[in-house]
């Protein structure tokens, strides 16, 4: 697994800069109610952790006068969380685990972009012991389909862009009539703006949690054709899933779009020239669900020579 699938990103983690004073530092900790986070310079270099003992310490050993004045910098650290860096194994990562609460994760540059908690590390062990770990099918392909499960409970939690690209890169390779390769996908992943399409799409509330969200459109001058854009627009939308499914902790579903009406509020909202047509969408993020493998289809439903 990649360590960005449990990457609680930056923006989303409390840390405190060497800059503040010792006061503010005190005050956050006692919003956040941590007693211990990542410590940054001001370029955004992890200098080290910082916690409720360390300032405590400091201020027995000089004095409270200087809690106001007193820069962090100044206060001698117990112990600092071992960073890794965004490239290195979860064997690095799991090891690195066994003696803090959190991992500082640094970039290719050094610079400090979020943190992986053991409590998340620990829960993702326990979500996939708790998953179905035989292999429905020894061809790859055939287990992937057999074990592709429709998921609609997110965690409330950013996928990385790397990822995203990844599987939107899917949509260019994807088969088309004639190979006209009139799809076009546009991927949202504003959540204010994801609200209101759940809004406007006539099954409302239906995709709102989700993290992203992904529209199949055709180009109908490039391909006229309902029914080639129909199938299309089919199987761009399948390979998308699927892709989806490739990473074991995310998790997507499918999302009818055949109200003309409310399709052409949703493309109007986004912005969408006149002539695309929106043929499907797909809502997808972190799974907050996991579901077994499909059971083995009725063998009465397939014909062979005829009926």
């Amino acid at each position: 697994m990649n360590i960005l699938m449990l990457l609680t990103p930056k923006k989303d983690v409390r840390f405190l800069t060497t800059n503040l004073t010792i006061a503010e530092a005190l005050t956050i900790l006692k919003i956040v109610r941590y007693n211990s986070v990542p410590l940054l310079d001001k370029d955004g270099y992890y200098v080290g952790t910082i916690t409720e003992g360390d300032l405590l310490w400091y201020l027995e050993e000089n004095g409270l006068e200087f809690a106001s004045t007193r820069k962090l910098r100044a206060v001698r650290r117990n112990r600092d969380y071992a960073p890794v860096t965004i490239n290195a194994s979860m064997e690095d990562l799991i090891k690195t685990s066994l003696g803090q609460n959190f991992i500082p994760i640094l970039d290719d540059r050094n610079y400090f972009i979020g943190i992986v908690t053991r409590k998340d590390l620990l829960s993702d062990f326990i979500n996939k012991f708790s998953q179905k770990t035989e292999v429905i099918k020894e061809n790859p392909i055939l287990n992937a389909l057999y074990k592709r499960r429709s998921i609609r409970k997110f965690k409330k939690k950013p996928v990385s862009q790397e990822v995203v690209n990844e599987i939107l890169n899917v949509a260019l390779i994807s088969p088309s009539a004639g190979n006209r390769r009139p799809q076009h996908v546009v991927f949202v992943n504003d959540l204010a703006k994801i609200k209101e399409l759940s809004v406007l799409h006539q099954k409302g509330g239906q995709f709102e949690n989700a993290s992203n969200l992904i529209l199949i459109l055709n180009d109908d001058e490039k391909e006229p054709n309902v029914y080639n854009a129909l199938s299309n627009s089919s199987a761009l939308l399948f390979s998308m899933l699927l892709a989806i499914d490739s990473y074991e902790n995310l998790g997507g579903f499918w999302i009818a779009t055949r109200n003309d009406e409310h399709n052409k509020k949703i493309l109007n909202f986004l912005g969408v020239p006149s002539n695309f047509t929106l043929y499907g969408m797909i809502a997808f993020g972190i799974k907050g669900e996991y579901k077994g493998a499909n059971e083995a289809v009725n063998i009465e439903k397939i014909h062979q020579n005829g009926w």
